[in-house]
């Protein structure tokens, strides 16, 4: 039974029992929600299974924005593209204040299918220079990752 279904069915029992017009709101809600999920998720698949993902790439590299965008970036969303799994969505440094120089740079990536995606993104990361103590973090059915990009470490923090 989907989500959608169960919450109808749970609005439906609930309106049975009680006038209150919470419950007949409960109702309504779950029927809309299980019609929407209905017509938007694939057969075969499940609306509580996500395989996408917010990923961050954390490189500890004195390289700035610019040089970021040519040596990372615009390469890894080429292919996240030519592979139809993601996108880069954006980046940042982080500045060590008392040295006055780049300590860290981040990639921000949507991927719609992190199964296929982590593998490559951290192939791609290495081919492209990233140095050791490079990670990519990523939340996976609710528990937080961090997973080392090179395989010369351990590969999960």
């Amino acid at each position: 039974m989907s989500v959608g279904a169960l919450c109808g069915f749970v609005g439906y029992v609930a309106t049975r029992m009680t006038e209150d017009a919470w419950a007949r709101g409960l109702f309504i809600g779950g029927t809309v929600f299980a019609a929407v999920m209905f017509l938007i998720v694939p057969k075969g698949r499940s609306a509580a299974v996500d395989p996408g993902g917010y990923v961050i790439a954390t490189i500890p590299e004195n390289i700035g924005p610019m040089e970021r965008g040519a040596k990372y970036e615009d390469p890894l969303d080429e292919l996240l593209e030519e592979h139809g799994i993601g996108e880069i969505s954006g980046g940042g440094s982080s500045i060590d204040t008392e040295a006055g120089e780049i300590e860290y740079v981040d990639i921000e990536i949507d991927l719609t299918d992190l199964d296929k995606g982590i593998p490559l993104v951290r192939e791609t990361l290495r081919r492209l220079g990233a140095p050791p103590g490079s990670t990519l973090s990523f939340d996976r059915h609710g528990v937080s990752i961090e997973l080392l990009i090179h395989d010369d470490e351990s590969s999960v923090i």
